[in-house]
């Protein structure tokens, strides 16, 4: 792949920060890398939160919604912080988010709320 390609793309619900990492580390250094399919709804609200995940997402993804929670930025704009500042640290260069709905108000809200909070 790193021969031929001209980047890697890391599918969001298909991995974690450290499996990402681990895949990256096997890339020659300096190859480009995105993280896709991040899907995303940020609120503070974490009943609607829980209802995107479990009535939604969930059943779009056919997989258990314990089983996305912690892999999704779906939830308060402190967790989506949380989660792409470790994707950050695990040398993540893009990440490619994708609204569940209302897709103004959820990259207002990333860029706003979530953005100015990662680190790494």
């Amino acid at each position: 792949m790193a021969r031929l390609g001209d980047g890697w793309f890391a599918s969001a619900y298909n991995t974690t920060p450290e499996l990402f990492e681990a895949a990256r580390n096997a890339l020659p250094a300096g190859f480009p890398n995105a993280l896709v399919t991040m899907w995303t709804w940020i609120t503070e609200d974490a009943s609607e939160a829980e209802r995107m995940l479990r009535d939604v997402l969930a059943p779009i993804l056919k997989r258990e919604p314990d089983a996305l929670r912690d892999q999704l930025c779906i939830g308060s704009p402190e967790h989506c912080a949380e989660l792409l500042s470790r994707y950050a640290r695990a040398g993540c260069e893009r990440v490619h988010l994708w609204p569940l709905g209302d897709e103004p108000r959820q990259l207002e809200l990333a860029a706003g709320a979530v953005l100015p909070a990662v680190d790494g």
